[in-house]
C-alpha cells in the first residue's frame, strides 16, 4: 500500500506542547468605614490557618480562594478587629 496516513509535519518541526502560565489575579475588597489609602497598616499581613489577609492601598486581599467573588470570613474578621468590635476592655 505505501501510503502514509499520518499528518505531515509543517516545515519539519516537531509538535511542541502548549505550556500555560499561571496567572495570579488579586481582587481587593474595600470597607466603607476603613480608609486603606495611606493607612499605616498597608502591607501588614494577618496569618490564618492556610491563608493570609493583607491590606493594600486598594483594599484587603486574601489567599484562601483562587477567584474570590465576595469577602471571605478572614477579611471580615480582620476588619472587625481593626474596628474594635467584639473586644473586651478590662478596667
Amino acid at each position: 500500500m505505501g501510503l502514509d496516513h499520518r499528518p505531515a509535519l509543517r516545515s519539519g518541526r516537531r509538535h511542541r506542547g502548549v505550556y500555560r502560565r499561571a496567572v495570579i489575579v488579586v481582587i481587593y475588597f474595600e470597607h466603607h468605614k476603613i480608609t486603606t489609602k495611606g493607612n499605616w497598616h498597608v502591607g501588614t499581613v494577618w496569618p490564618f490557618r492556610g491563608c493570609e489577609v493583607e491590606m493594600h492601598e486598594e483594599g484587603f486581599s486574601c489567599t484562601c480562594k483562587k477567584r474570590p467573588t465576595t469577602k471571605c470570613n478572614h477579611i471580615k474578621s480582620v476588619e472587625l478587629g481593626l474596628l474594635g468590635v467584639g473586644q473586651q476592655y478590662w478596667k
